[in-house]
């Protein structure tokens, strides 16, 4: 089992994180990131992928993987 971020507003991270904490830490890079930049504020959650084709290929309204509240 494999993390990444995603929001509807500020889209995939694109990375595969291998723990929750890595996620965690992405996610709060984006803020910074959003902030810092003007843009919208971080809207990024923690999605469950089971694999690398999940971040290459997915619809762009739902998002990679599975919230992990799905799970």
């Amino acid at each position: 089992m494999a993390y990444t971020t995603w929001g509807p507003n500020r889209q995939c991270c694109c990375h595969m994180h291998r723990t929750i904490k890595s996620a965690e830490g992405c996610i709060e890079k984006d803020v910074i990131l959003s902030r810092k930049n003007g843009g919208p504020v971080s809207d990024r959650e923690i999605r469950v992928v089971d694999s690398i084709e999940e971040l290459r290929e997915y619809d762009p309204k739902s998002g990679p993987g599975h919230l992990m509240e799905e799970i």
